[in-house]
């Protein structure tokens, strides 16, 4: 556990404010806590036909929060099954706005400020005419290595009163790749479900602490283990057989619009969505993510959480914003998706 006497030296923002943490989670339904520290306002621009090098005129725009932590509190309050709290940084003039659309969520929040760092403006372009969709993604801005120890005290405080954490997206220069590990192993020594969405450095660490699932994608996890070749399902579910032995837990891999596998107690699974048309695959993994964390703090098998997953990050796909989706289409989906019993992992 964290020292609780260090004085903390960053500002932070609370919703609701000043009430004791227990009477802020109080909840009928399992609290989840989602840490994600890459924070993003997302402008969705639809263009009629985007013509590169020329001047293009937007018929269509929208603004909104995002980022992997938020996307994954979005599909947590979409589908009603448990209560969000978000962990996460801010800074700058858009602060005020993404932490509003997190109250407009039914989230509750703390965010440690990292003035004068800024979050950042990530812009998606989809062109009509041909399908094709463009990210122009800012990158996070480094933070004071102090923020660490922030962060960790108020995961420290919070953690007594949730029932399962999901720690998600990449890590921010200056707080060390360590960051996840201790969480998780904060998380477990409070005898909480832990599940990790990370890359590189960040996840590898991670690991470690052993969280009880990981979720991935499958260039992710190939890149982890060094895979180079274009995979086969063979070199995939080995893959995932070596992080499951690391960690002794289950592993989730989804792969694009292809099926997503699961390995759980040695037995590996595959789902396969239903054809959708596509118009943006952005933040299908953190919907996945979001909804299996929920699935499970329920007590739902893996399986069927997945199952559940996968149908609302595939109707994720058809919408123009990112991690969004309707719970009643996704319901529908359901009985559209195909599990096939790969066998032994």
């Amino acid at each position: 556990m964290r020292d609780k006497s260090v004085k903390d030296r960053h500002t932070k923002h609370r919703h609701p404010k000043d009430e004791p943490q227990k009477r802020k989670l109080k909840n009928d339904k399992p609290v989840i806590l989602v840490v994600g520290l890459t924070p993003c306002m997302a402008r969705t621009m639809m263009f009629e036909r985007f013509i590169l090098g020329g001047v293009n005129r937007s018929e269509s725009q929208a603004e909104y929060a995002s980022g992997k932590g938020v996307n994954a509190v979005r599909a947590i309050c979409t589908t009603n099954l448990a209560a969000s709290f978000y962990l996460g940084l801010t800074g700058g003039d858009r602060t005020y706005a993404f932490l509003e659309a997190l109250k407009n969520l039914g989230s509750a929040y703390e965010s440690i400020d990292t003035y004068p760092n800024e979050i950042r403006l990530c812009t998606t372009i989809i062109d009509q005419a041909t399908g094709v969709v463009t990210e122009l993604v800012e990158e996070p801005p480094a933070v004071a290595k102090s923020v660490a120890q922030s962060l960790l005290d108020s995961f420290d405080r919070i953690i007594d009163d949730v029932d399962a954490v999901l720690v998600i997206g990449s890590v921010p220069k200056g707080l060390g790749n360590r960051t996840y590990k201790l969480m998780i192993d904060m998380a477990k020594e409070a005898g909480k479900l832990a599940v990790v969405d990370a890359a590189g450095a960040a996840l590898t660490n991670a690991l470690t602490a052993k969280p009880h699932v990981v979720r991935i994608n499958e260039n992710e996890l190939l890149g982890m283990v060094g895979a180079t070749a274009k995979p086969s399902d063979e070199a995939v579910i080995n893959a995932m057989r070596a992080v499951a032995n690391q960690t002794g837990g289950a592993v989730v891999v989804s792969r694009a619009e292809r099926s997503t596998l699961v390995l759980e107690f040695g037995r590996v699974t595959e789902i396969t969505p239903p054809e959708v048309d596509v118009v943006s695959g952005i933040g299908g993994g953190d919907v996945m993510s979001g909804v299996i964390t929920a699935m499970l703090a329920c007590g739902k098998p893996l399986v069927e959480a997945v199952v559940f997953a996968q149908a609302c990050a595939a109707d994720s796909a058809t919408t123009t914003r990112s991690a969004h989706f309707s719970l009643n289409r996704a319901k529908r989906m359901v009985g559209k998706i195909v599990k096939r019993d790969v066998g032994q992992g």
